[in-house]
């Protein structure tokens, strides 16, 4: 198990550690920049795994659009919740190529649970402590509640799906119109250090003082404090 996440946060370890030696020869030029970029870059790796735990997250609450979606269609068959699930998870199957996907994995987990005779209201309370989303967990304390008081509980089940998923729409689009900017912004990162590894190859005598004399790498690692803060800050209006 450890030799696996290893294994998979290994290539991305080492496009790190290669901008680490980018910083050093952009900010630095002597290997003993190392000392202060290694740390750098190992700080912007750890927000990196950040942003991946909530790009996984945001992916998820996309496909439980299209597991609610599905679940709504079964039930406007006519199907009743309980088999509404096992119906839903063959449509996703078809959805999904390969049948992988986190929403299948849930209610794949939902249906076994059936399987052994465990209540409704159990399987779902499980899949939404295990699989912590905001929106999983609406989902199920509404329709566990609605499922206590009685009453139509199909029709309650469509409505509050059409309220999850139209909020889910609504983020969906908002990232797209920030996508363009998350591209404009990988740019603006890459050109300060693009510049100075230019103007260090290139410049001659005349870069020769900020990476010779103490005040010149004094002021170089304040602009490279400046860089890595602007490029946490950029990551945060983006919310990445």
């Amino acid at each position: 198990m450890q030799w696996r996440i290893f294994k998979k946060e290994l290539p991305t370890a080492a496009s790190y550690l290669a901008l680490s030696f980018l910083f050093c020869l952009a900010f630095y030029g002597s290997p003993k920049g190392l000392l202060i970029t290694i740390p750098a870059a190992a700080l912007l790796w750890f927000f990196n795994k950040q942003d991946k735990k909530i790009s996984m997250k945001k992916e998820f609450s996309m496909e439980l659009r299209d597991g609610l979606t599905a679940l709504k269609g079964r039930i406007s068959g006519g199907a009743s919740l309980e088999n509404a699930f096992s119906l839903a998870l063959k449509d996703l199957q078809m959805q999904y190529k390969g049948g992988k996907g986190a929403i299948i994995d849930v209610f794949n987990d939902i249906c076994s649970m059936q399987q052994v005779n465990i209540p409704m209201d159990e399987c779902l309370l499980k899949v939404s402590r295990y699989y912590r989303d905001e929106y999983l967990e609406g989902f199920v304390n509404i329709v566990i509640s609605i499922r206590e008081r009685g009453g139509d509980v199909e029709a309650a089940v469509k409505r509050t799906i059409d309220r999850i998923t139209e909020k889910l729409e609504r983020e969906q689009e908002a990232g797209t119109a920030v996508a363009g900017k998350k591209k404009e912004f990988l740019v603006m990162k890459a050109i300060p250090v693009l510049i100075l590894i230019y103007l260090r190859l290139l410049g001659g005598d005349m870069t020769e003082v900020l990476y010779k004399s103490f005040s010149g790498k004094v002021a170089m690692t304040i602009c490279l404090m400046i860089y890595i803060s602007a490029w946490l800050w950029g990551r945060k209006i983006l919310e990445f």
